[in-house]
């Protein structure tokens, strides 16, 4: 039998499940009396600290507002890059590559939500409470399912631009330089 001491988890430890792990599975109950309380309590404080990371504040924690402001970070990068000449924070290779990267990261994350709104969705129309054309989230959460797939292909296809990113240096223009002097003032 593994020392409870030194023996770690088999799999990460769910935060929302401690619970689970508060049961004496590698060692009877009079080993560690206090044992129990101490991870669960353990695992709300961390449960607290992970609710207390809000990247966004302004939006609460609410789905669609978080979206949306991370549409709005992406419209301000199209504008950014709308005359196609360099300018402040885009001014050299590495500067490309940073934002292929942050495009490449924010798009792998997009299938997770799309599927998890069509569990959602699938979820809501077993119990019959949602009103509406008949049909429409099943129609909803087959179509979120099929982007997820679509946006699978298409981060992999960003992946496959960013990596040969990683070696380009240099400027983008002859006047970057001087351009990159004035962003340092």
């Amino acid at each position: 039998m593994p020392d409870p001491a030194t023996a770690t988890p088999a799999r990460p430890v769910d935060l929302d499940h401690a619970s689970d792990y508060a049961r004496h599975r590698d060692h009877s109950a009079a080993q560690c009396e206090n044992g129990d309380r101490l991870i669960l309590r353990l695992a709300a404080e961390l449960r607290a600290a992970r609710k207390s990371i809000d990247p966004a504040p302004e939006a609460g924690g609410h789905p669609a507002k978080l979206v949306t402001a991370a549409a709005e970070y992406v419209r301000a990068a199209n504008h950014a890059t709308l005359n196609r000449r360099p300018g402040p924070g885009l001014l050299d290779g590495a500067d490309v590559d940073d934002a292929a990267g942050a495009l490449y990261l924010l798009t792998s994350r997009l299938p997770q939500l799309c599927r998890q709104l069509a569990e959602i969705l699938t979820a809501a129309a077993g119990q019959d409470t949602l009103a509406g054309p008949q049909g429409a989230p099943e129609l909803a959460a087959a179509e979120l399912r099929q982007a997820a797939e679509i946006l699978t292909a298409a981060y992999a296809r960003l992946d496959a631009a960013w990596q040969p990113l990683s070696p380009v240096g240099g400027w983008l223009s002859a006047d970057a330089d001087a351009l990159a002097g004035e962003e340092e003032d």
